[in-house]
């Protein structure tokens, strides 16, 4: 919603989104390709486990570098966190409600 209304927050975070995106999957084919297991890049998804949980099981084309048209899902806390802050997008898309926890 952010992004299709050309919100300056909505593009930034979109473009933020789509940059990392692109790393992990740099980061991803950079160790598969050339078996990149120490510590430095445990952290690192493998290229499988990143085509399963952010492209959908879709495999992009070898060598292909944008991966964004094909992400399926992506870690959405800083963008909700964004549209909290800005009241109008926080009236439309959010129902506050209290919950006691431990009490």
């Amino acid at each position: 919603d952010l992004a299709t209304s050309n919100h300056m927050v909505g593009i930034k975070v979109q473009q933020n989104e789509e940059m990392y995106i692109n790393s992990q999957w740099e980061l991803a084919k950079l160790k598969q390709e050339n078996g990149l297991f120490d510590n430095q890049y445990r952290k690192v998804v493998d290229s499988k486990s990143f085509c399963k949980y952010s492209l959908g099981n879709q495999t992009p084309i070898n060598g292909q570098g944008n991966v964004w048209p094909l992400v399926k899902s992506i870690d959405l806390e800083l963008t909700l966190g964004l549209m909290c802050s800005l009241p109008q997008y926080r009236e439309a898309h959010f129902k506050w409600e209290t919950h006691l926890v431990n009490g």
